[in-house]
């Protein structure tokens, strides 16, 4: 049998401040507002569930939608207090802080516990850090080349195990590592999508 591990992020639209453009919070917040409602109407019509990593900020600011993809079957999980923190360059306490602040909040509106963690911009915090705020699960790790973001070519593909939390790594295409995910499917559309699908199914039986 094989499986489709399907996740969605919705955050706080703040790429264009990457590169120099003017986006209003109010404009952030709509832009994911609206791709979410279409994604859920979707998986609603497909009778798909998933798994949304959401930050804090966005699920304070738009709980309808939260306690909606909550109420519709969709897993809900952190991605963070902020889109904009990194939780690789601050320090622990800071990390352990916002992390635990964030999940309070997410599990305050879905009324279930968050075990699951998407850093923002995969940019995680050491593994101990994410235990001790209770977190059973991550999916920061992209196994491919980002260039000017990270190199992780040479890490696991599969599912794996380390101090204690669960590492999903987000699919990529094995040898090769060609990524398939939101920015790719946009830009490259539906055949590259179903190419690096059929090519991760390969060597695994999960994409």
């Amino acid at each position: 049998m094989r499986y489709l591990l399907l996740s969605l992020d919705a955050e706080e639209f703040d790429l264009p401040i990457e590169y120099g453009l003017d986006i209003s919070v109010e404009k952030q917040h709509s832009i994911t507002r609206l791709g979410l409602e279409k994604a859920l109407q979707l998986l609603k019509g497909e009778g798909v569930s998933a798994t949304l990593f959401t930050t804090a900020l966005f699920a304070a600011k738009n709980r309808g939608i939260i306690k909606q993809a909550r109420s519709e079957g969709h897993e809900i999980a952190l991605h963070g207090y902020r889109h904009d923190h990194n939780y690789r360059g601050m320090n622990e306490e800071a990390s352990r802080q916002l992390i635990r602040k964030g999940k309070a909040v997410l599990e305050g509106l879905a009324n279930a516990k968050v075990i699951g963690f998407r850093a923002p911009r995969l940019m995680t915090p050491g593994f101990h850090i994410l235990r001790e705020c209770g977190i059973r699960y991550d999916s920061s790790l992209h196994p491919t080349l980002v260039p000017g973001r990270y190199n992780n070519l040479f890490r696991s593909r599969s599912v794996y195990s380390s101090r204690g939390i669960i590492e999903i790594p987000i699919s990529t295409t094995p040898v090769i590592r060609l990524p398939f995910s939101w920015l790719w499917f946009r830009n490259l559309g539906v055949g590259y999508a179903e190419a690096c699908t059929l090519l991760s199914l390969i060597d695994l039986d999960y994409v």
